[in-house]
């Protein structure tokens, strides 16, 4: 009955995100968008090195099946007051994306701010 409670039975689809920026005002509990719609959050932040950081983040199984291996991740913005957001972008190409893949962001993605 404890580990039901706690979510452990539970079909999970989880993703992790290497960026080399720092997403400003990023913390656990932000949303993972797709396609503008929040299909997950972001479970745990870890610093890897200068400038660097880890995401492990958690989606939606059935929404997460619509990623193929050609999805990028960025920051974005979650609202209009800029709460920080990661966005997951695919064109459907290649095969489906499966659970514990790592998604590294391109050097060239710019950092989320609020001041942004």
């Amino acid at each position: 009955l404890y580990q039901t409670a706690q979510g452990s039975y539970d079909d999970t689809f989880e993703l992790t995100v290497i960026a080399n920026t720092i997403g400003e005002g990023l913390a656990p509990g932000a949303e993972v968008k797709f396609h503008g719609l929040a299909i997950g959050s972001v479970k745990e932040l870890e610093s890897v090195g200068y400038n660097r950081q880890r995401m492990t983040v958690v989606l939606d199984p059935h929404q997460a099946g619509a990623l193929t291996t050609d999805t990028k991740a960025r920051f974005t913005s979650s609202n209009v007051f800029g709460t920080a957001a990661v966005e997951l972008v695919s064109e459907g190409n290649g095969p489906p994306l499966r659970s514990n893949q790592t998604l590294v962001m391109s050097a060239d993605v710019q950092a989320a701010s609020i001041t942004g």
